[in-house]
């Protein structure tokens, strides 16, 4: 079920799974499948499919028979499931794949570029080459395709912006994109043009004229470099393997402005300058919630520290999790769950049992979080 920003209870519990409410829709699931409902728990499709995917630019991608199709948030639908694998909207377009070729769609459901390009890369192939580059996804007028193999960028009526040339490339993203050639990866921008010479590392996104580097067989360390190829800062303290690389996956994008770093295998953050924000003490720094918030672990604790360094929440915590886009936090400590609107910041709900130690545990997180957040409303059920 569902509680508003209150906690009052909106929508009754009564769905197998939910999801959360997105330009005023949710997807829900009952015995027969997922559907669509609007706020007031009424449904916005009858038709039932196997998945409702995601959201983009008031559009859902939906998996029925095994195949894709899109519909708009208030249920109509814009192209059947006819699709092998597609893409979200972006921009206007969406690629999708026909018969083992990758071409885009608009809003309206019809082709506008053709069905020419290389499939589109499984998700699993972009995690194990640590590659958040969003390509086919068209940003800045521009996407990144794939023909023969090599990467190029199209405009939105299909002509070549950048003939292929690249062995992997991300999205255009304040000008910049990333690009890898036979010699290395290095920045380019929208003529094409090499920002610097490429470089033996695995480089990310870049936003704000900086994105994060890893190492290679050619570089065992980590760091940030800017967009004329000058080095912001570098780890030398750590080897280097793939399972350290996949590790390290979110340290490659800096597109938000705060730069993940590590020295000797703990994590902190950077500003834009390269100045240390948060000090690196954490074993693990794995969310930013929408107002710079970061979620931390110490050891088997977790807690919560603002993008300026000062600790919110000491790591005392079971567990944290960002909810709504980084809008929402769920605290969880033994056997209570306390959900906090992370905006304000002000809880929405808490939830908890009334086994034995539920009242301990709630204890220890209102004590953590005094003085940060405080608790209004009960629930014992919360679906993220």
């Amino acid at each position: 079920g569902y509680v508003d920003t209150n906690g009052e209870c909106r929508i009754q519990r009564q769905y197998k799974d939910c999801a959360d409410f997105i330009d005023g829709v949710a997807c829900v699931k009952d015995s027969k499948g997922w559907f669509l409902i609007d706020t007031d728990g009424e449904r916005v499709t009858d038709e039932r499919f196997d998945e409702c995917c995601t959201f983009s630019e008031g559009t859902v991608r939906y998996r029925r028979g095994g195949k894709y199709g899109f519909m708009t948030v208030k249920g109509r639908i814009i192209t059947e499931p006819v699709y092998v694998r597609a893409a979200d909207f972006s921009s206007g377009m969406a690629a999708v794949e026909v018969e083992g070729k990758t071409g885009f769609i608009d809003g309206r459901g019809t082709l506008a570029v053709p069905p020419q390009y290389d499939p589109l890369p499984h998700f699993r192939d972009r995690l194990l080459s640590n590659q958040p580059f969003r390509e086919y996804s068209f940003n800045e007028g521009s996407a990144a395709v794939s023909l023969n193999g090599l990467y190029g960028y199209i405009r939105p009526d299909g002509e070549w912006m950048i003939s292929p040339r690249y062995e992997c490339a991300s999205f255009f993203h304040d000008g910049i994109a990333t690009v890898r050639t036979k010699k290395g990866m290095c920045a380019i921008d929208a003529n094409g043009k090499e920002l610097f010479e490429p470089k033996k590392i695995w480089l990310g996104l870049f936003g704000h004229g900086l994105a994060g580097f890893t190492g290679t067989a050619y570089v065992e360390y980590n760091g940030v470099i800017r967009a004329d190829g000058s080095i912001l800062y570098a780890d030398k303290g750590r080897g280097n393997t793939d399972t350290d690389r996949r590790l390290r996956y979110k340290f490659l994008d800096c597109s938000a402005g705060m730069i993940p770093f590590q020295r000797h295998g703990r994590w902190g953050y950077l500003d834009e300058c390269g100045r240390e924000t948060i000090p690196a003490v954490y074993d693990q720094t794995y969310a930013v919630g929408s107002r710079g918030h970061v979620g931390v672990r110490q050891g088997d604790k977790y807690g919560l520290v603002a993008k300026t360094g000062k600790v919110l929440i000491d790591c005392v915590l079971d567990d944290l999790v960002f909810s709504d886009g980084g809008d929402r936090l769920v605290v969880n400590n033994g056997d209570v769950s306390l959900l906090y609107e992370v905006r304000a910041p002000g809880p929405v709900a808490s939830l908890g049992s009334d086994e034995k130690g539920a009242g301990i545990a709630r204890s220890r997180i209102e004590k953590a979080v005094a003085g940060v957040l405080e608790i209004k409303a009960e629930y014992d059920l919360y679906s993220n």
